[in-house]
């Protein structure tokens, strides 16, 4: 037999041990210290697997992919053929020989591909920690040989029709008494403009098992090579790490020492040292590397493992994305700050992950995914993008979702170009069972579980509300403890909000199916007369509230003079109206529509934003600005698509009622959302005059300049910068200049370079759009390109159709006085079609060019019910 190999054996006999093993004598050749190892050749493995060959091709062939149990019980039936049988004596000797006693091992797989550049499946065979003695060793190394027959693997082999004979060799290697471990990438595997410059540290304290596993919190360090600096650090508090179990064979979870869980994991040194390791072998195997580490308690350095960066194109090195603002612009308009943009990124990424392990994908996969829900978010110039490739990606984790990923995309305004499915059948099969029967839960359950969701959340608002003035005596670490743990706390369950988005998407697209099917109407014209007659939304509720204001303000002339006198000078309280006749009650009502609805408004989810509640001379502007009370009674709901029959009417009943149902639950916690960013706003203010009053900040506003990273190492003592404001001063520079610069819709990054995707407006007198509230209306188009809180005054808009690129909740108040609505960005489920149909104000979405080929001033046709747009003059 074939003697073991080690750093020391010819290059020619290391085939025989696999990717990982190679790897690692690659890492050594150039010169980088690697934990003490030697590999098993396959050549044993092969040997055993001959034996024991026609009773595993008996287990497999029992095997049905469509039986979950099966796949189980025949790997577990394979494993145990392994470690039933001995091992021959002299393989035994050979491997005493080379451990000790007073040492403990890990015993690892190194299989054929398993971490070269074609086909990388790392993780997909089994590994073992800590492992003592000569019979825990010999046990494990069976084990690793059995996992290449797991569930996942028969199927995997299956379903890719894997025929070979499967060549295991296994590592055993000296475990390194550890300090820290991670992973590193030399190519940044998100999605950030110049990502093959930068380098990205992953860090957590203990085992690295615990940072690839995300058992435990990590610190992450990004260093431009181009700079060759560290130009990042993102800080946060580590409570747990994996150690090596001192009773057992295995791992445990413990508890980070508390002197060590808000200091940084690396040094500037230890990043540094790492960086140039990195570099080195980059450049010694050709192509970015994903590489695991680990530093000593003594502080020496280790690399375990690497292999080629999977994420990036095979052949190419470069990473494809296509950026679209649909949808999203509408939340996030214009210029954002750092800190708006760093607080939705990871709200983002939160709230995606926790909906996909709801649906049932395993954290294990979920895991796998974690670069997808990192980068669902795609930042440039200070604007906000989807990353479509990723947001596809996402959603073809749900099984057949191809034609509904289609559905997805229009219900956001979006279009992609088709790919073709190329998974195989039976695979989806096995996925579909998992996710199927979570989804069927939901579909039952949903409703009462939203129900306990915004009861839950209107808790948290009050209970932030009634005792903002504890929030006031904390410490400015303190309060950046608060802003997370809240942000934590109200976002916890959002999931069970994006699953019902699902629904809302499905259900609309099965409705619209079967309309166009069994009734050969228009779907669209059909299904957005059939939403008409809903109960009243909460996003109608401000507007409601308005208007009971206006409606004193007009019944009382010396409580409008009064208010004007307010406008003319805000710094009159607002008390003074008390001995006016009609001044209590309006006092009463203003006051409940700020607690109610005060940070419903004008870009109203951008933190920075001053809404009615930071500001409420501005709802008093809003008051005066109506002429008139608003007639806000609901279109007639519109019943003309009818089905007969047992079988036609209850599903299409079924189904409408469905889509109804969640669209209704969508919009109503949009709100809340709203709300939730209301809470965060103050406490960043709040946070904001903390800094600004011990001379950290010049100004409380400057905050919005920063983002969490700068403030986390700033408190952590690890800040590359000290100084705030010289932060701030930058950044405010980089805000200035991103207002100035025009940006487009659409972009691709292919290949390290970025792209915009121009829109084709050719000039015409007839536009086309999805029309979202019945009605034909002629008039004077007023074209609203930016709009600011300035800009919140009903009266400019009276009698006149708007013409935007998008719309926010806030425009609520704009859109009920005016005579339709006209916007580029939205579908039938966007915030403005449902604004509108709520409102019967006849609304136009998805109008390609619009506010390029209308003018302010031009006369217009708006016709909502087919969706055209007629410029008359």
């Amino acid at each position: 037999m074939s003697e073991f190999m080690d750093s020391n054996s010819h290059v020619s006999k290391l085939d025989s041990v696999g990717g990982k093993a190679f790897n690692l004598f690659l890492i050594e050749q150039a010169n980088i210290r690697v934990p003490h190892w030697f590999a098993i050749p396959s050549h044993y493995f092969e040997v055993h697997y001959r034996e024991l060959e026609k009773s595993i091709l008996n287990e497999i062939q029992l095997v049905s992919l469509k039986d979950l149990d099966s796949l189980k019980n025949c790997a577990k039936n394979i494993e145990n053929l392994f470690l039933q049988r001995n091992l021959e004596s002299s393989f035994v000797e050979l491997i005493q020989k080379r451990i000790s006693k007073e040492k403990s091992y890990s015993v690892r797989s190194s299989a054929k591909d398993e971490d070269g550049q074609i086909n990388s499946f790392a993780g997909q065979l089994d590994s073992f920690l800590n492992c003592r003695g000569i019979d825990e060793i010999t046990e494990a190394i069976k084990k690793v040989w059995a996992s290449i027959f797991s569930e996942r693997n028969i199927q995997y082999r299956i379903l890719n029709e894997i025929h070979s004979t499967p060549a295991v060799g296994v590592i055993i290697q000296d475990m390194v008494e550890v300090e820290s471990s991670g992973v590193m990438f030399t190519a940044h595997p998100l999605l950030n403009e110049g990502y093959l410059d930068q380098i990205v540290i992953n860090a957590g304290y203990g085992l690295g098992e615990g940072v690839v596993s995300d058992q435990v919190e990590v610190d992450t360090y990004l260093y431009s090579k181009s700079q060759k600096s560290i130009i990042d650090h993102l800080h946060g508090k580590k409570t747990k790490m994996v150690v090596p179990n001192k009773s057992a064979q295995g791992t445990c979870l413990v508890d980070v020492e508390p002197a060590k869980s808000l200091v940084s994991v690396l040094n500037r040194s230890q990043i540094m040292n790492l960086v140039a390791q990195g570099l080195r072998l980059e450049k010694t195997l050709n192509c970015e590397q994903d590489i695991e580490w680990c530093i000593s308690t003594s502080g020496e350095l280790f690399i375990t493992q690497t292999r080629p960066i999977t994420t990036l194109l095979k052949g190419t090195n470069k990473l494809d994305f296509l950026f679209d603002n649909s949808n999203i612009v509408e939340s996030f308009p214009g210029v954002n700050t750092p800190w708006t943009l760093g607080q939705v990124k990871d709200i983002y990424r939160i709230a995606f992950k926790r909906t996909c392990l709801r649906l049932g994908f395993g954290r294990e996969k979920v895991n796998q995914n974690n670069f997808l829900f990192a980068s669902l978010l795609g930042l440039y110039r200070g604007r906000v993008y989807l990353n479509l490739t990723h947001w596809s990606s996402m959603m073809r984790l749900i099984p057949f979702t191809q034609r509904y990923v289609k559905a997805w995309e229009e219900s956001l305004g979006v279009k992609t170009v088709e790919t073709k499915n190329t998974k195989n059948h039976l695979n989806e099969v096995l996925r579909a069972m998992i996710v199927f029967s979570r989804i069927t839960y939901y579909l039952v359950f949903l409703g009462p579980i939203l129900k306990k969701l915004d009861r839950s959340q209107h808790e948290a608002f009050e209970d932030f509300w009634s005792q903002e003035g504890r929030s006031k005596e904390l410490t400015p670490v303190e309060a950046i403890n608060e802003l997370e743990a809240f942000k934590a706390k109200i976002f916890e369950n959002s999931e069970f909000t994006l699953i019902n988005d699902i629904f809302a998407f499905t259900f609309t697209s099965f409705t619209k199916e079967l309309i166009k099917k069994w009734s050969g109407q228009d779907p669209d014209q059909s299904f957005n007369q059939l939403l008409l007659g809903q109960d009243v939304m909460d996003s109608v509720k401000p507007l409601v509230s308005i208007n009971k204001l206006v409606e004193l303000k007009l019944k009382y002339p010396e409580l409008e003079k009064a208010l004007m006198a307010i406008n003319v000078s805000p710094k009159i309280p607002l008390e003074v109206l008390s001995s006016l006749e009609g001044g209590k009650e309006f006092i009463e009502l203003f006051k409940e529509h700020i607690s109610k609805f005060g940070d419903r408004g004008l870009n109203e989810l951008k933190l920075e934003t001053l809404t009615f509640r930071e500001r409420p001379e501005d709802l008093i502007k809003l008051i005066l600005s109506y002429d008139k009370v608003l007639d806000l009674t609901q279109s007639n709901h519109d019943d003309h698509v009818y089905f007969k029959g047992f079988i036609k009417r209850p599903i299409f009943n079924l189904c409408l009622y469905l889509a109804k149902r969640s669209i209704n639950y969508r919009e109503n916690f949009r709100l809340n959302r709203t709300r939730a960013y209301g809470v965060l706003r103050r406490m960043t203010n709040n946070l904001g005059s903390k800094l600004a009053a011990l001379e950290a900040l010049d100004s409380p506003r400057d905050i919005y300049y920063l983002d969490k990273e700068d403030l986390y190492q700033f408190y952590s003592g690890l800040s590359f910068d000290f100084d705030l404001k010289s932060i701030v001063m930058h950044k405010k520079q980089l805000f200035y200049q991103y207002k100035q610069v025009e940006v487009f819709n659409r972009y691709t990054f292919r290949q390290g370079i970025l792209s915009e995707l121009k829109s084709n407006t050719e000039s015409t007198q007839e536009l086309k759009g999805v029309g979202c509230a019945a009605g034909k209306v002629t008039a004077e188009a007023l074209v609203i390109t930016e709009i600011t809180d300035k800009d919140l005054d009903a009266s400019k808009v009276k009698g006149k159709i708007l013409v935007a690129r998008m719309t926010d909740p806030g425009w609520v108040f704009l859109m009920a006085n005016s005579k339709g609505l006209l916007v580029e960005k939205g579908s039938l489920l966007s915030h403005t079609a449902i604004i509108g149909r709520e409102l019967g104000v006849p609304t136009i979405v998805g109008v390609a060019g619009a506010t390029e080929l209308i003018k302010t001033g031009d006369k217009i046709e708006l016709d909502a019910f087919t969706g055209t747009v007629r410029i008359l003059s």
